[in-house]
């Protein structure tokens, strides 16, 4: 038959200019092993993990094998950038794994938007990689990502393979197995998709030592089909087919590396965009070379019982057949992604608006690491009659994706404390719902850059704000510091917007191989004087002083808020009491703002006490 047999996965190979590879979803189930086994194939010299956790360390472990790759770990989309600038192919096992009871359709919606972003980022960083998709269902990934990158105007359908080798991979070891050949010599012809039924096996092409009855070649065909669900089975639901998909995903890798660096007839099943069939994708044998797919081959003569499942698994317009679902995310998305603004204060201080947008949603999240409420989450479902989701710095900044997914058919609310656009995290989570072309609907509020007025200095009278983290043993920023002399020097307040820890690593513990998270800090006023000092005492430029008029505010919009007008030797002795807590250091005050700063005078306070 057209595809060779191979009498080994080439893992090693000879030496040659390496290429560039990245792995996007490393720290997987399939993502660690592939990567391992891609860590010893000597046709690459740079191997990128990328993740959206734990990337570091698995890319640490592998970097200790003696073969020619080098490693890199990169975690978080903030730095998917540096993934994959350069890289010559791209392998994308990263997605949910198939559990239980799980749909093609209950795959897509969760892994569709996944897909989709990392494709994006690869069509701008790397736009002339080989693109590998291996996250499921692959019939539906592998056109989202040819959308992307045509959407992005660098699509070349040469260099995009879905990977169905995992079909061919359980082909031969159960053939095999069935005749009782050598499955490393052994090559079924696999056609069609990556799902069920759509994948057919052309066994009428082999020569039999053992012909098999009506039944065993029906019992064969199925489990070679839905071998998936005998792993996911097997394994009690606690995972899929995570180790032969890696290693299938490895020897497609290879096989596609032999042929960049000249091996000559190279050929494989891939899912790739061809005229074989009245389809845009299929899955068929393919050449490959230096450029990606050389040739589509035609799969040849069927037999009786392999052209009625090939037409079996054609798409019957009179139905609606989704075996081949083709048709762009994005295109079919009807989900709203509203991103509303809470204010200052409790659950009564949404909008009306916000509150029905909530209330029509299917699925509610809180952002809760920029900002807190002075109230705890169960409170809020309560009110607006919807479960809250707590949504930490992972989920937002590294995690979006399955909120996306999520809200393919649903309205999802995304709670902000204040207004939505008082943090660049939030303007980054409505831009990467746009991309995918997802409604977004943001309902504003009340934020601490308005409710500082409410100290008396005039809003229009501030300069740049700046941002006050705790320091460290080891980490004491002053940026901020050149900010607030810009701002003094032209006579405008500094409003200081003040540390919060929340979900802080304990990395002593992590060190011991445990995950612990320190109890949640917040910077009060005090705290925050008090860094500031020590920064003017070691750049002793004179642009604030102990004497500086300054206004410590907690809690604002709140009805238990505190607000205070002192020195910044005054306010270092002020308790503010609970969370959240903000400082404006005053520029040139005008004659009514010292009026209205008069009433929160420290000197009352003292008073009063």
């Amino acid at each position: 038959m057209l595809a060779r047999s191979m009498t080994a996965v080439r893992f090693f190979s000879a030496a040659t200019a390496g290429k560039k590879v990245a792995v996007l979803g490393a720290a997987g189930g399939i993502g660690q092993p592939m990567s391992l086994l891609l860590k010893d194939n000597d046709r690459i010299s740079h191997l990128s993990l990328f993740d959206v956790v734990n990337t570091p360390g698995v890319a640490a472990d592998l970097s200790h094998c003696n073969t020619r790759a080098q490693v890199t770990g990169h975690a978080g989309m903030d730095n998917i950038e540096a993934a994959l600038t350069g890289m010559d192919v791209v392998v994308i096992p990263a997605g949910v794994p198939r559990k239980p009871g799980m749909t093609r359709d209950d795959l897509f919606n969760t892994n569709a938007s996944i897909v989709q972003s990392l494709a994006t980022a690869a069509a701008k960083y790397c736009p002339t990689a080989m693109m590998l998709i291996i996250a499921n269902p692959v019939n539906s990934t592998v056109p989202i990502v040819a959308e992307t990158f045509k959407k992005a105007g660098v699509y070349d359908p040469k260099r995009l393979f879905g990977v169905t080798t995992l079909d061919v991979v359980r082909a031969n070891t159960f053939v095999a197995g069935s005749q009782g050949w050598n499955p490393r010599t052994t090559n079924v012809t696999v056609i069609g998709g990556h799902a069920g039924t759509t994948i057919l096996p052309l066994l009428s092409h082999l020569k039999l030592d053992k012909k098999w009855s009506d039944d065993e070649l029906h019992a064969l065909i199925k489990r070679i089909q839905f071998g998936g669900d005998e792993v996911v089975k097997a394994k009690d639901g606690a995972g899929s087919a995570t180790l032969s998909m890696a290693y299938a995903g490895a020897r497609f890798t290879s096989r596609l590396l032999d042929a960049m660096t000249g091996e000559k007839n190279v050929i494989e099943c891939s899912y790739t965009q061809n005229n074989v069939t009245k389809l845009p994708f299929f899955s068929t044998p393919v050449t490959l070379g230096p450029n990606g797919v050389e040739e589509i081959h035609a799969f040849g003569k069927l037999d009786a019982v392999e052209q009625a499942n090939f037409d079996a698994m054609l798409p019957d317009p009179t139905t609606n057949n989704q075996c081949f679902k083709n048709e762009p995310f994005w295109e079919s998305c009807n989900m709203v992604l509203y991103v509303i603004g809470l204010g200052l204060g409790d659950e009564t201080d949404i909008t009306v608006r916000g509150l029905r947008a909530v209330q029509s949603c299917d699925k509610v999240y809180l952002e809760n690491y920029t900002s807190i409420l002075g109230i705890d989450h169960d409170t809020l479902s309560k009110f607006y009659g919807r479960e809250v989701i707590l949504a930490d710095r992972d989920c937002v900044e590294t995690g979006a994706e399955v909120i996306y997914a999520n809200a393919k058919d649903q309205n999802i609310a995304f709670l902000v404390v204040g207004d939505p656009f008082c943090a660049t995290t939030h303007s980054d989570l409505i831009l990467r719902a746009q991309e995918i072309g997802a409604k977004v609907e943001v309902i504003h509020n009340a934020s601490v850059m308005g409710a500082a007025g409410a100290c008396g200095l005039q809003l229009y009278h501030y300069g740049q704000t700046v941002s006050i983290p705790f320091f460290s043993e080891n980490w004491r920023p002053d940026s901020f510091y050149d900010k607030i002399a810009f701002n003094r020097k032209g006579g405008l307040h500094t409003l200081c917007l003040l540390d919060i820890k929340v979900k802080e690593p304990d990395f002593e513990a992590m060190a011991r191989g445990r995950t612990v998270y320190l109890p949640p800090r917040f910077m009060t006023v005090n705290q925050a004087v008090e860094q500031l000092l020590e920064v003017e005492d070691k750049r002793k430029e004179g642009v604030y002083s102990r004497e500086t008029l300054c206004v410590g505010m907690a809690r604002l919009g709140q009805t238990t808020q505190k607000i205070v007008a002192g020195t910044m030797e005054e306010l270092l002795t002020v308790d503010f009491g609970a969370p959240l807590h903000s400082l404006v250091i005053a520029g040139d005050v005008h004659c009514l703002e010292e009026e209205m700063l008069a009433q929160f005078s420290v000197k009352l306070l003292t008073k009063a006490e």
